[in-house]
Formats: structure tokens, C-alpha cells, sequence
């Protein structure tokens, strides 16, 4: 969670941990990281994509209010907005069936995700390539290879049928799998 009592110069951080079980070890993974900017923690992620229309998913560390641009190409064109908080749910209209479209994240406090970009499904009546994949749990860097290899095979739309992080209540391992 966000750290708002941190002020610049020295700050202490103290951390007493105590084992669940008397007469057991206990494992601590620890890290601290600051940023003057407000940065994504999960996604953009893609829901609901049809042919006309997709929602767009993000979170953020702290509360911003966030800006998604789309378009054609990267001069985009279109814009919504979502209300201020850390969890963001833009909805992007209007589109064209198997068209590729850019999009960029932005917010306030510095937020710029960069471009990225979606295609759209074909027509009703056309061809759609899809892959199946799922049980990537822990093998991050397994999926991290996958991801890459779609890529290249240009699939219309990818479906991964679950067990995607080893443990549901770790933050951690849910950031692992949306780098």
C-alpha cells in the first residue's frame, strides 16, 4: 500500500516478524520501492473486446484520475476519462471490426503507461485465429515466453482457462504475471 507518512531525507523502516507456528521457520520476502509518480501495478488489461467495442482495465498505487487515448495510430484521436481512484475501468466505443487500434494510459502525478496497441475481431463470417493456453502458475518466465511467441503468430484473440497465479491472495505473484 502507499507509504504517505514517508518524507524526504531519512526515513526508518522497522520490521518484526514472527513465525505462524512456535518452532517453525518463517520465510519474509520484503521490498520497498519509492516513486515520485503514480505508477500501474496491474495491467492495462483488455475485457469484453468485440468487434466494436472493448473495456479497458488498470489499478494504480495511489488514486489518479486516468486518461486513455485511442485511435487508428498513435495521434489517436479519441479520449475518456475515468473518475479519480486506483482502480480504473474505461470503456473505448465506436470501433471497427479487425481493425488495429493504439492506445495510451495516462493520469495525473506523471502517469504515462506509453503506447500500446489491440486489434479488434474480423468481421462475423471471416476467419479467427485463436490460441488456448492456461496452468502457467509460477513458471513466469514461461509465460513470459508465450506471450512473446503469440505475439509473433498474431492471433486474434488468446484465452487462458486459469490457474494463472500460484497463490490468488499474493500480490506479488499478480504483478509477476501482468509483467
Amino acid at each position: 500500500g502507499a507509504a504517505r507518512g514517508l518524507r524526504r531525507g531519512d526515513n526508518l523502516l522497522a520490521v518484526e516478524v514472527h513465525p505462524h507456528t512456535a518452532g517453525r521457520d518463517t520465510t519474509v520476502e520484503l521490498s520497498l520501492r519509492g516513486d515520485e509518480a503514480v505508477r500501474l501495478v496491474r495491467g492495462p488489461y483488455l475485457i469484453g473486446l468485440g468487434e466494436r467495442e472493448v473495456t479497458l482495465v488498470f489499478d494504480t498505487d495511489v488514486g489518479t484520475a486516468a486518461e486513455v487515448r485511442w485511435g487508428r495510430d498513435q495521434s489517436y484521436g479519441s479520449s475518456a476519462r475515468d473518475a479519480f481512484g486506483t482502480h480504473h475501468v474505461v470503456h473505448l466505443g465506436g470501433l471497427l471490426p479487425g481493425t488495429i487500434y493504439h492506445y495510451r494510459v495516462r493520469g495525473t502525478n506523471g502517469l504515462d503507461a506509453g503506447d500500446a496497441a489491440f486489434h479488434t475481431p474480423p468481421d462475423g463470417g471471416r476467419p479467427l485465429r485463436f490460441a488456448v493456453y492456461g496452468d502457467v502458475r509460477s513458471g513466469h518466465d514461461v509465460h513470459a515466453a508465450l506471450d512473446h511467441a503469440l505475439v509473433e503468430e498474431q492471433p486474434d484473440l488468446a484465452i487462458l482457462t486459469g490457474d494463472l497465479v500460484d497463490r490468488g491472495s499474493d500480490e506479488g505473484d499478480w504483478e509477476s504475471f501482468f509483467t
